[in-house]
């Protein structure tokens, strides 16, 4: 929880897709890797194009040590 650097809601920010990342987020002039936390816990592939399945929900901005990334969520509870 100390590396939560912000939350953002996916409505106000755009994601790109970039060969070898994967999905980009695109915020304030920074690019972060995006991964979709419910894919890497269960394992679903994504077959939707990444600005139709990434338009919704909360992106989690970690920032720890090496390079910034964000996890798609679809829900903060607490």
């Amino acid at each position: 929880l100390s590396h939560v650097h912000e939350c953002v809601n996916m409505n106000d920010f755009r994601v790109q897709a970039s060969s070898g990342i994967g999905d980009v987020l695109l915020l304030r002039g920074e690019n972060l890797p995006l991964f979709n936390l419910n894919g890497l816990l269960y394992g679903r592939s994504q077959s939707a194009k990444p600005a139709d399945r990434a338009t919704q929900g909360i992106a989690v901005v970690i920032r720890s040590g090496g390079e910034p990334f964000a996890l798609l969520v679809e829900d903060i509870i607490g």
